[in-house]
């Protein structure tokens, strides 16, 4: 299935969703809170934190990997496996939203895009304060 056939299905199912769970204001309401969040500002910001966060990934996925006996400072390959899912879920992403907003300036990013971009930032943060935590 294409990415705009899916993209209609989740509005389809999310318009069902507004209608059954109480009507036009709670839609209203779905479709201001998507609208704020997904601005070209709050777009342009996530991909300057998601860069960051992938900068210092690549950091981390530098390191030797750990065999029990290499200290703290080594490369988890549970980390690094969380890691690097979330860097190319990110990337990805990224990616999609510079082109919207080449394409579209001035107009509301697609918020699965930049859902997808918070929630690939989120997840490289988490993992990377678990690593931090172990070798403090």
């Amino acid at each position: 299935m294409s990415n705009a056939g899916r993209i209609t299905r989740r509005l389809l199912f999310a318009t069902l969703l507004a209608v059954s769970l109480g009507g036009c204001a709670l839609w209203q309401n779905i479709q201001s809170t998507a609208a704020v969040a997904a601005t070209p500002e709050a777009v342009k910001l996530e991909i300057d934190s998601f860069d960051a966060y992938e900068a210092l990934a690549d950091g981390y996925n530098r390191l030797r990997l750990c065999n029990g006996s290499n200290g703290p400072v080594c490369r988890d390959p549970a980390v690094r496996k969380t890691v690097a899912a979330s860097v190319l879920a990110g990337r990805s992403a990224r990616n999609n939203l510079k082109a919207y907003l080449r394409a579209n300036p001035g107009q509301t990013a697609p918020q699965i895009d930049y859902s997808t971009l918070v929630n690939a930032t989120d997840a490289i943060k988490q993992a990377l304060q678990v690593y931090k935590s172990a070798i403090q």
